[in-house]
């Protein structure tokens, strides 16, 4: 049997002569704002993520949190000549990204921040730790580098605050220093990814573990949401191209899921037809409980949830459409040509 997802990307079987369908509606849920989720000493496969480590030996990620969320700021340089993003450096072990809060993307820095407290129920290790910060604006024009102080003014305006008095509020992100193109970028990188990823498709031996940590970031990046990926530039990985760095969400759970979106991301979740058998597990078990707890867990939180019950229902609706999808594939193809990765 093979899947189509259905209203709200929740998934129905078809018959073994169809191929994976686009979906239909997707189901725009009532909004509101989430209520405080009670803690329920319940957890999912991946809850226990005190020792889990970024990019497999990388630095543990409760360490990179406290490190990045506490430490006093250095300096703060614009990515670009007009980016609100800057790479933050801290009296820390880690420098980090500093995504604040704009009228362009005013929930980007919460998107961000959700992307990572998930990935944390799925046990995954390439999501950069983030967390909700933030900074007097004086703080963050007394610290610019000096090649970009001249550049306060048109930053300050688009920061979108009045005076150096305000407070910026944004998200700030654990930096990659490895960062490397791996051949995916943009979306001609998916042809690549079709011919690894789809059944029956031979992968060589050394593109195996690239390939496995990109069919994860496709399942992922359908979790969430997050139509962004092969925009250009954010299908980046480690210097030895032996996986994806599975970052840039500031676009994720949307408010408003339309049909045009969501068949987009059906279609590009559409490459994958092998999976992580670690990943598959993890997604089975992934549960309301963890994912709100994690979610809890950002001081950003004590303001308010970071995502409303529309997004949070986004996401598990889209869980079960993933989970139906990938049971369909090993339906036609057998779990041993599906979950081909550890």
């Amino acid at each position: 049997m093979v899947a189509r997802a259905g209203q709200g990307g929740t998934a129905r079987a078809a018959s073994q002569s169809d191929t994976v369908a686009d979906p239909g509606r997707a189901v725009v849920h009532s909004g509101g704002r989430a209520q405080p989720p009670q803690r329920s000493p319940r957890a999912s496969l991946a809850s226990s993520s005190a020792r889990l480590r970024f990019a497999g030996d990388g630095p543990e990620q409760d360490f990179v949190l406290e490190q990045i969320g506490r430490a006093r700021p250095l300096s703060f340089k614009p990515v670009g000549p007009t980016a609100t993003v800057m790479r933050l450096r801290l009296a820390a072990p880690f420098d980090a990204a500093f995504k604040p809060v704009t009228t362009v993307r005013p929930l980007g820095p919460a998107a961000e921040v959700a992307a990572y407290r998930l990935s944390r129920c799925l046990g995954l290790d390439a999501v950069p730790p983030a967390i909700s910060r933030e900074f007097a604006a004086a703080d963050i024009r007394t610290a610019l580098d000096p090649e970009s102080r001249h550049d306060w003014p048109a930053l300050r305006q688009r920061l979108g605050v009045a005076d150096d008095a305000a407070a910026v509020r944004g998200v700030v992100i654990y930096w990659i220093n490895d960062l490397t193109p791996v051949g995916l970028e943009k979306r001609g990188g998916l042809r690549l990814v079709r011919e690894w990823l789809h059944a029956g498709g031979v992968i060589a031996e050394t593109s195996r573990s690239l390939a496995a940590s990109t069919s994860t970031m496709l399942a992922f990046d359908y979790l969430i949401g997050n139509f962004d990926r092969w925009s250009g530039g954010n299908v980046l990985g480690d210097a030895r191209a032996t996986r994806v760095y599975v970052r840039d969400h500031d676009l994720a759970f949307p408010v408003r899921m339309t049909e045009k979106l969501h068949r987009r991301l059906w279609q590009d979740l559409q490459h994958a037809e092998r999976f992580s058998r670690r990943f598959y597990a993890a997604l089975k078990q992934l549960s309301r409980e963890c994912f709100a707890r994690e979610l809890t867990s950002d001081p950003a939180a004590l303001r308010g949830p970071l995502l409303n019950v529309r997004q949070l229902a986004g996401v598990f609706d889209r869980r079960e459409a993933l989970i139906s999808y990938i049971d369909s594939l090993i339906a036609l193809h057998g779990e041993r040509d599906v979950l081909v990765f550890d």
